[in-house]
């Protein structure tokens, strides 16, 4: 997993990144599948299932053969560059926190509950009477 690893930094290093990974993979992965599955129809599930199945793990074995090949050739100059591209998304993902905070400030007002309501299609619905 590390290249320059040392069994005391694991914990420090490698499991924090880890775990981010699979939180990151969960919140995307399974709302992917449950929408690709939707969109077919009920008959193909099965085929369409068994399909996405195969099309994810033909992807994880190919990054793995080529993250592979990359750190065997590149070593220590891939390491880096990671390094580098860990900041920068570092900078833009608090920038994007700050923007957040910035934009949003004040929290939106909740829907009225009751069934008169005013949505704009109630509006032209009432506009046309």
């Amino acid at each position: 997993m590390r290249v320059d690893g040392d069994a005391e930094s694991y914990w420090k290093t490698t499991l924090p990144a880890m775990l981010i990974i699979s939180i990151g993979m969960a919140g995307a992965v399974a709302p992917l599948t449950s929408a690709v599955l939707a969109s077919v129809e009920a008959n193909h599930v099965g085929v369409a299932s068994g399909f996405n199945s195969a099309a994810a793990r033909l992807g994880s074995l190919v990054a793995t053969a080529c993250a592979s090949v990359a750190l065997a050739v590149y070593g220590q100059a891939v390491v880096e560059l990671f390094r580098a591209a860990m900041a920068a998304c570092s900078v833009a993902a608090a920038a994007a926190a700050v923007s957040v905070i910035a934009l949003f400030h004040e929290a939106p007002k909740p829907a009225p509950h009751n069934a008169e309501a005013k949505t704009p299609a109630r509006q032209k619905a009432q506009d046309r009477h």
